[in-house]
């Protein structure tokens, strides 16, 4: 019997996870709101308005750290929803390389200056 090595039908098979991220997995749904729901909650919230007696600096710097927050997490929450262009293969015809053509064209004028 060898040793070592690969072993035909030995190991997990693809697509399976293993137990401890399943667990975790479904603790973590059971538990609530997933990450990627909390940040579409976060840049999908509504935009702030100035409080009773609130100073319009201290209002200016809410609104700010609001705007930073929201642009965060769409960043974050991005991935999930659209593919990177990286991950889109251009082929030209055929299914081979994309073929790329110049031309140049002299033109000759009329007399010399």
């Amino acid at each position: 019997m060898p040793k070592g090595g690969k072993r035909k039908g030995a190991g997990r098979k693809k697509g399976i996870p293993n137990k401890v991220t399943q667990d975790l997995r479904e603790r973590l749904l059971a538990s609530g709101e997933s990450p990627l729901e909390f940040l579409t909650r976060m840049y999908r919230a509504p935009e702030p308005t100035i409080r009773f007696e609130e100073s319009p600096l201290a209002f200016v710097a809410r609104h700010n750290q609001w705007d930073h927050d929201r642009l965060e997490a769409a960043k974050s929450a991005a991935p999930f929803y659209h593919s990177k262009l990286s991950t889109i293969e251009h082929k030209g015809a055929g299914g081979g390389p994309i073929q790329h053509r110049f031309e140049i064209e002299f033109v000759q004028s009329g007399k010399p200056r």
